[in-house]
């Protein structure tokens, strides 16, 4: 599909929008929760296609993530400024959430700039005219001319990409993640629709050629790229001596850390000695939660959780460790898998067949996901013949060499300075790509399904719990008003009642008074 027009902003000057703010905000009082109309009522007005004739270099790009914590995603957005930066470009890093001092975050590059604007949780149709003024002063007194939202599926994005291209701004969505995502959001259907509207964009950039395939529906201008290696490849590898496994990430529901306590269940009954670190920040109540289960299980001394590390100690965990382990449903690259390539460790996972990192890679041993069993078997094998975790280690440093020579700044500098992008012919696999994507799709509509039974059958057992303690309170009061029943009809309250009724009646009389 083509690109879609507002009012035709191609025509204007791109240093004088006509009243880009008020039209944006227009629209987003109407569409905000409505993509899908909003791209029905910009099609209305007509498509164009960039034109081909020759653009000026992009001298200053604006690039939005929603925050700089320590995640994966923000230290791919401050790489990504770095490497621009190399290329004489101007980066402005936008965000919704301001830098805390005091806590944890990712440096800005040197030369790099910072500014925040209205975050778009906060923000409804009626109150996004603020963040449109906020991001039409950065514009103007950046005097950017393209805009890279790294932050792929804000409910703003669809009016951001709007007030740009009012502009004159060359515009692209980052999907840093698995397009599935988008069949798994209970929390906003709106989002569901999202995609329609990157066709609004100048391209659509992924990180797998499963994902370029989906997005390709969407907008003919989409690529596959990857993502700059987080740590340089030691000069040399682990020794594989012990039997440490590492499971570098957030302790977060979203990486499922929970998965590791059934791998290590079965893990020592092969491994008595096994011993799983997992590093990466994780807040104290799900520490708490976390420990918890670990032992009722009976596996919290084989698990150390070593909290958030600085790169340099990160290098030596991994250098330290024998095995990886990866138990995400989903991921978008994973920084973590190819840092544990890069150092020589032989990777177990749950099965992501579709990530680059795990293609014709004979380091990555995939199982079932949810195989926890098999898992441990897969860890067990490595732990213990260390010839082949050698040879393993040997191979996945070789794939990351290999992949490690991708050319990050052509790819770039094509995005942005070439009207048709960078060239990206469809390769041998491409059919694979789109089979991949299918079956990606339908597993993740299975996961969504299942999450639904589950979140239903744990409703019907709090109901069930609810209506039990209404029937014991039911039955309580019962017994309760069967004894007061006996009590004021029995022979003994009535003479009390008898022998009482003249002092009450005087202290109601005094009470009156």
């Amino acid at each position: 599909m083509d690109s879609v027009s507002v009012d035709s902003p191609i025509t204007q000057d791109p240093k004088k929008p006509s009243n880009a703010v008020e039209k944006t905000a227009e629209l987003a009082k109407k569409y905000w929760t409505s993509p899908h109309d909003l791209m029905v009522h910009l099609t209305r007005r007509g498509k164009f296609e960039s034109p081909e004739t020759e653009r000026n270099p992009v001298k200053h790009v604006l690039l939005f993530f929603h925050a700089l914590g320590v995640g994966g995603g923000e230290l791919v957005t401050c790489s990504l400024a770095k490497l621009w930066k190399s290329m004489d470009i101007d980066v402005t890093i936008l965000t919704d959430v301001p830098i805390d001092e005091n806590a944890p975050h990712q440096t800005l590059p040197q030369g790099v700039k910072h500014r925040v604007v209205p975050d778009y949780n906060t923000l409804a149709g009626d109150s996004y005219h603020q963040r449109a003024e906020a991001l039409q002063r950065i514009i103007d007194e950046t005097e950017a001319d393209a805009m890279v939202f790294a932050h792929w599926f804000a409910e703003s994005l669809p009016f951001d990409l709007v007030l740009c291209k009012e502009n004159g701004l060359r515009t692209f969505v980052f999907v840093q993640s698995l397009f599935s995502l988008f069949f798994l959001d209970d929390v906003n259907p709106s989002l569901v629709e999202m995609p329609e509207t990157y066709r609004l964009a100048d391209g659509i950039i992924s990180l797998s050629e499963a994902d370029r395939a989906v997005w390709s529906a969407f907008n003919k201008h989409s690529y596959a790229t990857s993502n700059p290696l987080s740590l340089p490849i030691p000069e040399q590898p682990a020794r594989l001596e012990g039997h440490t496994i590492i499971w570098p990430a957030r302790l977060h529901p979203d990486k499922y850390p929970e998965r590791v306590i059934p791998i290590m269940q079965e893990l020592v009954k092969l491994v008595p000695d096994a011993k799983l670190i997992m590093v990466g920040p994780v807040n104290d109540a799900y520490r708490e939660q976390f420990v918890r289960m670990a032992d009722i299980a009976g596996v919290c001394k084989y698990i150390d959780l070593l909290g958030e590390a600085s790169p340099v100690d990160m290098q030596r965990f991994y250098n330290e460790a024998d095995a990886f382990l990866l138990t995400s449903r989903r991921e978008g690259w994973s920084l973590a898998l190819a840092e544990a390539l890069a150092s020589g460790l032989p990777c177990v996972m749950y099965a992501l067949p579709y990530l680059t990192l795990t293609q014709k890679n004979p380091a990555v041993i995939a199982v079932d996901q949810g195989d926890s069993r098999g898992a441990a078997k897969a860890l067990a094998n490595v732990l213990t013949d260390k010839h082949r975790a050698l040879e393993m280690g040997r191979a996945g440093r070789a794939r990351l060499r290999e992949i490690a020579t991708y050319d990050h700044r052509a790819f770039w500098d094509s995005v942005f300075n070439n009207p048709e992008g960078p060239s990206q012919n469809c390769r041998d696999d491409c059919r694979e790509s789109y089979r991949s994507a299918i079956r990606e799709a339908f597993v993740a509509h299975q996961q969504h399904c299942e999450a639904q039974r589950t979140a239903n059958r744990s409703k019907d057992r709090e109901i069930a719990k609810l209506a039990a303690e209404v029937a014991r309170l039911g039955h309580n009061c019962g017994e309760l008003q069967n004894a007061l029943d006996r009590t004021t009809n029995s022979l003994s309250f009535k003479i009390g009642r008898a022998i009482t009724g003249v002092p009450r009646k005087l202290r109601d009389a005094l009470s009156r008074r």
